[in-house]
């Protein structure tokens, strides 16, 4: 039987239990619970991984407390199996909106691994998910002190040549840009695009990346002048390697409509957020949160250029989707 069969068999067993607690009234997530008793750690992972894999976070909290307590008695509380048990279990409760516990497994998880494996990608995994998790709840000062540490421990594990290392100078330079810091994120947004135009080829994702945070910080520096080529260069790279009908495209056609818009050249921003909205119906449908934002943004164009009539329109719409959505 291949993983896939296996992942599948365990699941439909899971949830057969699960329909059952519902149905006799009894507590269904602690009688799920109660049932993985008999499941290994590795089982746990599987399922957990398959689960991530299908943006199934609702599912994960069972798993990942039974996992947790299957690794203690499996292995004790100081291997680097319970810390990786400490994460999930964080991570389950992060991506459920229980921040405060997402923080609290992820620093059990980190303080193990540091004390255990300190120069670990398991280890700087951690510490990203925790920074990202501070930086997403407005907590920049303590995102930006663990994104430092993170980048301490790449260069010295993997240089400065490595993509984990432009990886963390582009979420270093996000949290200064979100404390209005913008020069000293400039600086390292440039450094980390001067390494990635050595190691990566002009299409890779990471380096679009990089030029659309340098973007997106000229922008709130007002350097509009440097922040539209990098735009464009953006745009001309999706175009090549994407095509015109996907929605990183439109995104991209996005962010040059609004930084129009900033401009004050709303001729110039309409076009592009016109074509936009068509490709974002077309590749994610009408119903979409991602289709309500492009004519919510079409309906503020409008009005910008004194367009009430077409505005108006627009905003019902969106608010009839969000409605049925």
């Amino acid at each position: 039987m291949n993983k896939t069969s296996t992942y599948i068999l365990i699941l439909l067993g899971f949830l057969t239990k699960n329909l059952t607690a519902q149905n006799t009234g009894t507590d269904s997530s602690t009688k799920l619970t109660d049932s993985l008793t008999n499941y290994s750690v590795v089982q746990f992972d599987s399922i957990f991984i398959s689960l991530k894999e299908t943006n199934q976070y609702d599912k994960m909290l069972p798993f990942a407390k039974a996992a947790l307590s299957k690794a203690e008695q499996q292995y004790g509380i100081q291997d680097t199996v319970y810390a990786k048990m400490l994460y999930q279990l964080g991570y389950a409760f992060d991506y459920n909106d229980n921040f405060e516990k997402g923080l609290k497994y992820y620093n059990k998880a980190a303080d193990l691994q540091k004390s255990i494996i300190p120069q670990s990608v398991s280890y700087t995994n951690s510490l990203n998910s925790l920074a990202s998790l501070y930086s997403y709840i407005g907590e920049y000062e303590k995102a930006l002190q663990l994104f430092s540490q993170i980048k301490n421990i790449n260069e010295r594990v993997q240089g400065k040549n490595h993509p984990d290392y432009t990886k963390t100078l582009n979420n270093i330079a996000l949290q200064y840009s979100y404390i209005g810091e913008y020069e000293k994120a400039v600086i390292l947004l440039q450094e980390a695009k001067s390494i990635e135009e050595k190691i990566l080829k002009k299409n890779h994702p990471d380096y679009t990346t990089t030029l659309n945070n340098l973007a997106y910080v000229y922008e709130h520096m007002e350097k509009y002048k440097l922040a539209l080529p990098l735009l464009i260069q953006v745009i001309n790279i999706d175009k090549e390697t994407l095509g015109e009908e996907h929605p990183d495209y439109a995104t991209s056609l996005l962010n040059i409509s609004y930084l129009h818009q900033r401009m004050g050249k709303y001729e110039l921003a309409l076009p592009l957020i016109l074509k936009a909205e068509k490709i974002t119906e077309l590749t994610k449908g009408k119903n979409t949160k991602d289709y309500t934002l492009v004519i919510n943004n079409l309906a503020a164009l409008h009005s910008k250029m004194l367009n009430f009539e077409l505005a108006l329109p627009l905003l019902l719409q969106a608010l009839s989707i969000e409605e049925e959505i």
